[in-house]
């Protein structure tokens, strides 16, 4: 994407709440958080620290185990479908206080480091469609498809079926 920033080598730290929500939904299918976490070197505590980041290849990798482990192929989805702005952590937030879609998105968009995701992602307005673009970094090989259903069922779940009157629910 040619507007997207330009990435230090290091990427960024990302906050445990997605590799907590996706613990979440994997222990509804009999899979347990210390299965996921193993060879990682967070314990599963730590996943209720809203403040811990993790490395972004340590999430990275943990999220490979996730998918390799999900007896669903549509983690993505169920786990996005299930988050709301509060979720976000501060992010969520900003969001929140946003008085339009426009304004949210914009805050999403700028901001996204502090949410926990691997994606850098943009946004555009054409006509009366909104087109939220993402990219990865780096190669996240085979949670790429994860990664993006999850931040796509998220988007749709927080968006007003009818954003054209810019206005936040």
């Amino acid at each position: 994407m040619a507007n997207m920033p330009a990435q230090a080598p290091e990427l960024w730290p990302v906050p445990v709440q997605l590799v907590a929500a996706i613990a979440q939904e994997l222990k509804q299918h009999g899979i347990t958080a210390q299965q996921l976490l193993a060879g990682a070197n967070i314990s599963e505590q730590e996943l209720l620290s809203p403040e811990k980041l993790l490395p972004y290849r340590t999430t990275q990798k943990i999220l490979t185990r996730a998918c390799q482990l999900s007896p669903v192929p549509q983690l993505g989805l169920l786990v996005g479908a299930r988050q709301s702005p509060s979720s976000m952590g501060i992010l969520g937030y900003g969001i929140n206080c946003c008085s339009t879609v426009e304004d949210a998105m914009n805050m999403a968009v700028k901001y996204h480091r502090v949410s926990s995701t691997l994606l850098l992602s943009e946004w555009r307005q054409e006509d009366d469609k909104l087109n939220w673009l993402v990219e990865a970094p780096v190669d996240l090989g085979a949670i790429l498809p994860c990664l993006v259903e999850e931040e796509f069922s998220m988007l749709c779940r927080m968006t007003p079926d009818d954003y054209r009157n810019n206005r936040l629910l």
